[in-house]
């Protein structure tokens, strides 16, 4: 039996990132990000959600630590459900322009949304420890506008060599 090779935790080093600045930009989405099944806790009833992220990128940058420039993406956090109820449904709605019929509420598959332009209206909410940029609304990209498209470089989260469930914060530059 072959010695088991020892799996090290450091605190390694993490990106510097400022929130995404606010106000109206055109954009790309640039991944959906399976998270998975998420426990969480709403009224006092604790469940399990398969909850996912659509990422934007709208064009700007920041500088990390050692000067690099990188691109500056948002995200937005849904569960995985087209229910009235659902926040998933309506954000694709206004995005697409159109209500879904009754054929797409069987089953609409939300990775066809990469490398769709999309206009956004971004938000800030700072708490006492960070500031959060939000997606306040989405809709379609309106002719006259040309979105910026996927940085170069960028690899989505489910094709990255090394990919885990952690993954999804960070792109590889």
């Amino acid at each position: 039996m072959a010695e088991e090779q020892p799996l090290i935790a450091t605190e390694g080093k993490a990106l510097n990132i400022p929130p995404h600045p606010d106000g109206q930009f055109a954009a790309t989405c640039i991944d959906v990000i399976d998270i998975g099944m998420v426990e969480r806790t709403y009224r006092g009833k604790r469940r399990a959600q398969h909850r996912i992220i659509i990422r934007f990128f709208c064009g700007e940058h920041f500088r990390d630590d050692e000067g690099q420039l990188r691109p500056l993406w948002v995200d937005a956090w849904f569960t995985l459900s087209l229910s009235q109820k659902s926040a998933l449904r309506p954000f694709l709605e206004a995005w697409r322009g159109k209500r879904f019929n009754a054929e797409e509420l069987q089953g609409f598959n939300v990775r066809t949304l990469v490398g769709v332009d999309a206009y956004l209206q971004l938000s800030h909410n700072a708490t006492p420890s960070k500031t959060y940029c939000n997606i306040d609304s989405v809709m379609r990209l309106p002719k006259e506008l040309q979105a910026p498209g996927v940085p170069e470089g960028y690899v989505r989260v489910e094709l990255r060599p090394d990919h885990d469930e952690e993954d999804f914060e960070e792109a590889p530059f």
